[in-house]
């Protein structure tokens, strides 16, 4: 199947309607290869015109038609939006908009329909399409990343406690919030180094992943 995740350079101002093919309670957070989590929702497309996904690095997009069966790719706060607007059911339709208020920021609009709109739903390939790495090699890279940045997590914290405890050893006694804000500073420090990519690395963030 392919995913669609709606990004601002491709998508602003464009409302997509959907409807989710599973509770939304039931879907489980999945963590990316940027160590972020995200929501992939079984979904159909509603809108009458299908929707572009958004390009991958070699430019490739792939249209998603009227009828079609995709996965839904959501932030947390995205996910947070649908659920409060949501009554539970499988039959309701969801128009979800990327926009940009007055004052310039960029927010999620969510409204949701009773009303169901017949469409003629296509068969679904489970094979996945846009969201498959470009060899194995490439695959497994990114796996070991994503378990490389959950160590390096567990060292910056047991560095930057090592290193608070060494400069100031009664502080924990003293005032633990402020022992905590102390070690986070550090182990954040800590935590870019350990995970920094190299000058020539091939794999960077998109610039247009929200970040809500």
């Amino acid at each position: 199947m392919k995913y669609l995740k709606l990004k601002i350079a491709s998508h602003l101002a464009q409302p997509v309607k959907v409807r989710f093919s599973e509770l939304l309670k039931m879907v489980k957070p999945e963590q990316n290869m940027f160590g972020s989590e995200e929501f992939n929702v079984k979904t159909i497309m509603l809108t009458q015109d299908g929707c572009e996904t958004a390009p991958t690095k070699d430019g490739k997009t792939l249209h998603i038609e009227q009828g079609e069966t995709f996965y839904f790719v959501m932030s947390p706060t995205l996910m947070t939006r649908c659920k409060e607007a949501s009554s539970d059911n499988t039959d309701e339709e969801f128009t979800i908009e990327l926009f940009k208020n007055d004052a310039g920021q960029t927010q999620w609009s969510v409204n949701v329909s009773s009303d169901r709109t017949e469409v003629q739903e296509k068969p679904v390939n489970n094979e996945s399409e846009n969201k498959v790495y470009e060899s194995n090699d490439d695959k497994w890279d990114k796996i070991n990343k994503i378990k490389d940045q959950k160590i390096a997590r567990g060292q910056s914290f047991n560095i930057g406690a090592m290193t608070v405890n060494g400069a100031n050893p009664e502080l924990w006694a003293k005032d633990s919030e402020q022992w905590i804000e102390e070690v986070k500073r550090c182990a954040g420090v800590v935590y870019d180094a350990l995970t920094s990519e190299p000058k020539n690395a091939t794999v960077a963030k998109n610039d247009d992943d929200l970040p809500f």
